[in-house]
C-alpha cells in the first residue's frame, strides 16, 4: 500500500510539475510574441525613419538659390546642425521656415531620430500642455488611456514649434519652465520625463516688438534665441527667383518642360511674390497642370499680369536696389540663352566669351537649360 501511495503521490507531483511547465512555457511564448511585436514595431519605425532621411536627401535640391542671404542661411545650417542650442527661425509666411528646420535636423547627428512639429498658432490654450507633456489614464474626462507627449515621443530628435509667437503668456511660462528644467511631468502622473530633444522654433512675427509690448516673455525670447536664422522675403533676393522657377517647373512637369514665352518668363521673374516661395511654387504647379505644353503671358494669374502691366506703364514701384556684378552677369547669360532658345554656341558668341567659359559660368551659377518661345 505504501508503494501504491508513493506512486500516486509521485504521479500527482509530476502532473503538477507538468502543469507548471506548460504554464511557464505559455508565458514564455507570450513574452516571446510580445518581444517579436516590439522588435517588428521598432524595425518598422527604423525603416520609416530611413525612408524619411532618404526622401529628404532626394528633396535636398529644394534648397535652391545663389543670393548672399541664401548662402548665409546655408552656412548657418552647416554650423548649427549638430549643436544642442535652441534655434529661432524668423521670416515671413511662405518663406520656407519649416524647410530650414528640417534641414537642421536631417543634416545633423539627430537625423535618425524623430522630427516632430507642433503649430502653436493652431493649438487651443488648454490643449498645448497635454500635447507637449502627455497625460496619464484618468487624468481628466476622456483620458481613457495614457498618452505620451510630443516631448517624450521625440526622444533625442528635434521638436519644431511653429508660430511660437502666437503662444499665450500662460503657455509661454510652461515652455520656459521646460527649457530651463529639461524635465516634464505628464498631466495626472507622478513620474517625470527627461527632455533630450533639440528645440527649433519659428515665427513670422517680430518677437522683439512683442517683447517690448509685453506680449512675449523676454526670458523665453532669449532662451529660444540660442542660434538665430533670419529668412528675408523673396522680393529681397530676386536673383533666386529664376532658379526657383526652374526647379519647380522641373518638379511639377509631367514629361518635358513646358515652353515659356519671354513675356511670361519676365513677368514671373519680375513679380514681387508677397506670398514668397509658397506662392511661387503654387503658381508654377498651377501652370504645369493647366498648361503642360506652353505657358504664355495670358496663362499667368491675374495679380502677376496686373503687376507686370503697371511696371510696363511706368507705375510707381520705387527704385530697385543696386545688385552685385554676379547678378548682372547671371542675368545676361539667362537673357542670351533665352534669346537663342538654349543654343549655347550662339549665346557664348553673343556674350563675347568662349564656350568653355560659358560652361564654367553655367556650373558656377547652377543654371540649367530652359526652352523659350518667341515674344508674344
Amino acid at each position: 500500500m505504501e508503494v501504491v501511495a508513493d506512486l500516486a503521490s509521485l504521479a500527482i507531483e509530476n502532473a503538477r510539475l507538468e502543469r507548471l511547465f506548460m504554464e511557464k512555457n505559455r508565458q514564455i511564448q507570450e513574452l516571446s510574441e510580445q518581444l517579436l511585436e516590439k522588435v517588428d514595431a521598432q524595425t518598422e519605425e527604423l525603416a520609416r525613419m530611413r525612408e524619411l532621411v532618404e526622401a529628404y536627401e532626394r528633396e535636398e535640391l529644394r534648397f535652391v538659390g545663389v543670393s548672399e542671404a541664401f548662402e548665409k542661411i546655408l552656412r548657418t545650417i552647416e554650423v548649427a546642425k549638430d549643436s544642442s542650442l535652441p534655434v529661432l527661425i524668423q521670416g515671413p509666411s511662405g518663406s520656407g521656415k519649416e524647410l530650414v528646420a528640417r534641414a537642421l535636423h536631417f543634416r545633423g547627428r539627430r537625423r535618425n531620430f524623430p522630427f516632430l512639429s507642433l503649430n502653436c498658432g493652431a493649438m487651443p490654450v488648454d490643449l498645448l500642455e497635454s500635447e507637449l507633456f502627455g497625460y496619464a489614464k484618468g487624468a481628466f474626462s476622456g483620458a481613457y488611456q495614457s498618452k505620451k507627449g510630443l516631448l517624450e515621443q521625440v526622444g533625442r530628435g528635434s521638436i519644431f514649434l511653429d508660430e511660437v509667437g502666437d503662444l499665450s503668456l500662460e503657455n509661454q511660462a510652461k515652455l520656459l519652465r521646460v527649457l530651463e528644467q529639461r524635465r516634464v511631468r505628464p498631466i495626472g502622473s507622478s513620474r517625470t520625463v527627461e527632455i533630450r530633444c533639440r528645440f527649433i522654433a519659428a515665427t513670422n512675427r517680430d518677437l522683439k516688438a512683442l517683447v517690448r509690448s509685453g506680449d512675449f516673455r523676454e526670458d523665453l525670447y532669449y532662451r529660444l534665441l540660442g542660434i538665430s536664422i533670419s529668412i528675408p522675403p523673396l522680393c529681397e533676393r530676386s536673383e533666386d527667383i529664376p532658379l526657383l522657377l526652374e526647379f519647380f517647373f522641373k518638379k511639377y512637369s509631367s514629361d518635358s518642360l513646358p515652353r515659356i514665352t519671354r513675356s511670361a518668363y519676365e513677368a514671373l521673374v519680375g513679380y514681387i511674390w508677397p506670398g514668397n516661395v509658397r506662392q511661387l511654387e503654387n503658381e508654377v504647379r498651377r501652370l504645369c497642370l493647366l498648361y503642360p505644353q506652353r505657358v504664355c503671358f495670358s496663362s499667368l494669374s491675374s495679380e502677376i499680369k496686373s503687376h507686370w502691366h503697371r511696371r510696363k506703364s511706368g507705375g510707381s514701384f520705387g527704385s530697385e536696389p543696386p545688385q552685385s556684378l554676379e547678378y548682372y552677369e547671371r542675368k545676361a547669360i539667362l537673357e542670351a540663352l533665352r534669346f537663342y532658345r538654349g543654343n549655347r554656341v550662339l549665346a557664348a558668341k553673343a556674350l563675347g566669351i568662349s564656350r568653355s567659359r560659358l560652361y564654367r559660368k553655367l556650373g558656377e551659377y547652377r543654371l540649367s537649360e530652359f526652352r523659350f518661345d518667341e515674344v508674344e
